[in-house]
């Protein structure tokens, strides 16, 4: 007797995959509009921000192949992001197989320790 199969989370890709569908088939039935912006002065600071009384109503741009090239678009809109990730987690790769940061942390122990026999500073 077979055991029956546990249902499994969906893979990231899926679910990234129906957030665009999903998103692509609300162009079609949300207006798309668009909020004037005010410059205001904040503590000498000139910030750009939204009016919430100036709401307009633009036309309808409704998605329709531009799913497919969504995620490629993305990635090359986010680049610098996206290398930006890979290399600082390289750089705590290299230090955690190399153990650079267990040493420092056991070089810092043993300096307190031999600062514990040292009267003046008790």
């Amino acid at each position: 007797m077979t055991r029956p199969r546990k249902r499994a989370f969906p893979n990231t890709y899926v679910i990234v995959f129906f957030v665009i569908i999903f998103a692509a088939i609300l162009t079609w039935f949300v207006p798309g509009g668009t909020f004037d912006r005010q410059t205001i002065v904040v503590n000498g600071v000139e910030r750009q921000v939204i009016n919430p009384e100036s709401f307009n109503f633009t036309g309808n741009e409704p998605q329709t192949w531009e799913i497919f090239s969504a995620l490629f678009d993305g990635f090359v809109d986010k680049a610098d992001i996206i290398v930006f990730i890979l290399l600082i987690g390289g750089a705590f790769w290299i230090m955690n197989r190399t153990k650079a940061i267990d040493m420092g942390i056991y070089a810092f122990l043993r300096f307190t320790k031999r600062m514990e026999h040292n009267r003046f500073l008790r």
